[in-house]
């Protein structure tokens, strides 16, 4: 249900992006602008977050094949793309349009989004596509409008995303989300906290202080794991903010049921939300979170007031076509409007009518019948036969129609209870009319009570989080992270295998600023490429505000994590993996800071290998002399001898233990998966791999040949 709008800049201003976005089941418009490079990483990632079913962009991006407008059909086939005409996106009608929708509580925001043209462009498109496409208004002042900067946040592409397998798994078809850690952090309750604890995974915060505020939050709750039970039943409260703000075009028309059942669900929520706060006495228990004050605003009880002289104490939403219509039909009180009670006096009348019908039926055929209403019958006869009457044999007297058995249960309608259900159906139509208008006068009233509203939805997600957070922080082994200017994990593991693996190995990670490049050499299968993804899931863990599965945990606050990976080909880029490889590196090259986090993953092995060490030795080279902590695995050897000139790099290796037997010059290999100091002398581990494989022993023997005849030479 999410809706984005999209605009560029031009001439001068290319690579300026303005973005707008808005879900419309539970309503909020988020408004961001930035600097994106020509491959649009930064949007590409936003996209991601988002996960929108519609994109808008204008109609000259898509008429000139815009660079943008083909990147985002590349990487996003499943999203509606959609051109809207140009002179739509208009930053003043996007201006008046925020300053109408949003409400007081936030109009603050007015300040930060003044002066954003091309965010303010993308939202005068989305409002009038939402109006008109979707066909849904918004009340004045009753959404929260935001402005999302990109600082404050960890820039995460969206390579990096799939590489480190954030939220969704190429390795599990049938549940993508469990081999990812997005799965293993994942316990919330609510929908809202699992969108929020999503968008977190992929968007970090990178502020020391938010961090650290987070993390005393979940440390309260591991230390007091009787609190993190009672806020697991929290509910879910953005159903609250649909009937308060959405004015939906339709909402006249004589079958639309939605604003009485809303209305309910809103009145039984609130009746949760004060029994629930008051049970699980946040005030008293938990003084760390620091949100009991948002639970305070009087305006809650206001809420609940109007509400109470409207619906019945009783009423609350139901289950089931008939009892749905009767709560409906009587979910307002008595003697608020004297047509609504005179509609349904005849509605009771009608029904009590067709009662005596139905027992007029059952005396005549002898059988136990009852009135029942479903929603394709309406109101009808419903009998069961008793266990001596044969349904093979059973004939029902001609008075009865549209005969519809399901087992010895029978539905039936006659020409009298035709009758009666057109009678009943224009009274009903009658009492929804008044409900509906007597539903949307008190929610109109409620628009500038919205705001606290939006606080309490924010609250319950924010608690979801922490709690989620915290369940995963009170496993076995895991340890709160401290953050300092170095990189020290003691016995760090996988947090995805420790979950799945009984007995993951554990591995020492250091980086500092003289010690911050860092170079893993190792057989095929020793563990490289889980070693260094290892250290980026920890990073990602520990600025979400988890604990991290390891004995002590030190870690530097970053800014950007990449993940650069060699053998990656691009079908829609229409390159050659060692081609997208370079396009990657330079996109790194450019957006690269000091406190970043860079994974190269056997880089450049997609050209021969003198080649690709000898590119490989020049983007190492470029990368060792920022202060960035990088992390790179690789099979060439020659790039260890940069330990020797450079005294911020080290060498390590996965170790492995050569077989023992004596004449077997091609033994297997026992792979201990622990990090050594040191460069692996281990050789021909390729052919050692070969072996072991179900190859036909013919190619195997050659490729032995072969290689003795290489190395000869």
């Amino acid at each position: 249900s999410d809706l984005l709008g999209i605009s560029s800049g031009r001439g001068c201003a290319i690579g300026e992006i303005g973005m707008a976005a808005i879900d419309l089941k539970r309503p909020s418009f988020i408004l961001c602008q930035y600097s994106d490079s020509q491959t649009y990483q930064k949007t590409l990632a936003k996209l991601s977050i988002y996960q929108p079913t519609e994109v808008l962009i204008p109609d000259t991006l898509e008429a000139s094949h815009n660079d943008l407008f083909l990147t985002l059909t590349n990487y996003f086939k499943e999203t509606k793309i959609v051109s809207v005409k140009r002179q739509y996106f208009n930053s003043a009608q996007g201006l008046e349009a925020m300053r109408n929708l949003c409400n007081a509580d936030y109009s603050h925001v007015d300040l930060v989004i003044l002066n954003k043209y091309y965010a303010l462009c993308a939202a005068a498109a989305l409002v009038m596509y939402v109006e008109h496409k979707h066909r849904a208004n918004f009340m004045p002042h009753t959404l929260k409008v935001a402005y999302e900067s990109v600082e404050g946040s960890v820039i995460i592409d969206l390579e990096t995303a799939r590489r480190l397998e954030l939220v969704t798994s190429e390795n599990s078809i049938m549940d993508q989300n469990k081999y990812t850690l997005f799965g293993l952090m994942n316990n919330t309750v609510t929908v809202s906290g699992h969108r929020r604890l999503r968008m977190e995974i992929l968007q970090p915060y990178s502020s020391r202080h938010i961090i650290e505020k987070r993390l005393d939050k979940v440390q309260y709750l591991v230390e007091n794991e009787d609190k993190l039970g009672s806020l697991q039943n929290i509910d879910d409260l953005f159903q609250l903010k649909e009937v308060l703000i959405s004015v939906p075009m339709w909402v006249l028309k004589i079958n639309e049921y939605l604003k009485p059942d809303k209305i309910k669900n809103i009145k039984h929520a609130k009746r949760t939300r004060f029994s629930r706060s008051e049970a699980l006495n946040i005030r008293n228990y938990c003084p760390t979170l620091k949100i009991c004050f948002k639970l305070e605003d009087q305006r809650y009880n206001t809420i609940k007031e109007k509400i109470a002289q409207v619906l019945h104490e009783d009423s609350k939403p139901a289950r089931g076509f008939q009892a749905a219509e009767l709560n409906r039909c009587f979910c307002i009180k008595q003697e608020v409007n004297g047509l609504l009670d005179a509609a349904r006096v005849t509605y009771s009348k009608l029904l009590d009518n067709m009662q005596d019908l139905i027992g007029s039926y059952s005396e005549q055929c002898g059988l136990e019948m009852s009135l029942c209403l479903t929603s394709d019958l309406g109101f009808h006869v419903k009998f069961v036969l008793g266990k001596r009457q044969d349904p093979i044999t059973f004939q029902l007297p001609a008075i009865f129609t549209n005969v519809k058995r399901r087992g010895n249960v029978y539905h039936a309608s006659t020409i009298e209870t035709f009758s009666y259900n057109a009678r009943i159906s224009r009274v009903v139509q009658e009492i929804q009319l008044i409900t509906n208008a007597l539903g949307l006068k008190p929610s109109a009233s409620w628009c500038i009570y919205v705001g606290c509203v939006y606080n309490l939805c924010e609250v319950v997600s924010e608690l979801d989080v922490i709690s989620s957070l915290a369940i995963v922080s009170c496993q076995k082994d895991y340890v709160r992270p401290i953050f300092s200017s170095d990189l020290i994990i003691s016995a760090g593991r996988h947090p995805i295998l420790d979950k799945f693996d009984s007995n993951p190995i554990p591995n020492n990670t250091y980086a500092s600023r003289d010690k911050n490049f860092n170079i893993i050499t190792g057989p095929n299968m020793a563990g490289k490429s889980v070693y260094v993804l290892q250290v980026a899931l920890l990073q990602l863990m520990a600025q979400v505000g988890s604990y991290v599965p390891a004995a002590s945990a030190e870690l530097r606050v970053t800014d950007h994590i990449f993940v650069r990976k060699g053998l990656i080909d691009s079908l829609e880029c229409n390159a050659s993996s060692f081609v997208c490889e370079l396009k990657e590196i330079m996109y790194t090259i450019e957006n690269i800071k000091e406190s970043s986090l860079l994974i190269l993953d056997e880089i450049c092995t997609g050209v021969k290998s003198d080649e690709g060490t000898a590119v490989a030795w020049a983007i190492s080279e470029s990368f060792l002399k920022r202060p960035a902590f990088t992390f790179i695995t690789t099979h060439y050897h020659f790039l260890t001898n940069l330990e020797k000139i450079y005294p911020n790099v080290t060498n390590y290796q996965m170790e492995a233990v050569e077989s023992t037997e004596e004449g077997i010059r091609f033994g297997p290999l026992v792979y201990t998966y622990r990090l050594i100091d040191g460069v692996t002398q281990i050789s021909n581990y390729g052919i050692r791999l070969l072996l072991q494989t179900a190859l036909p022993e013919s190619i195997k023997m050659d490729a032995v040949k072969f290689s003795e005849q290489l190395l000869q030479r």
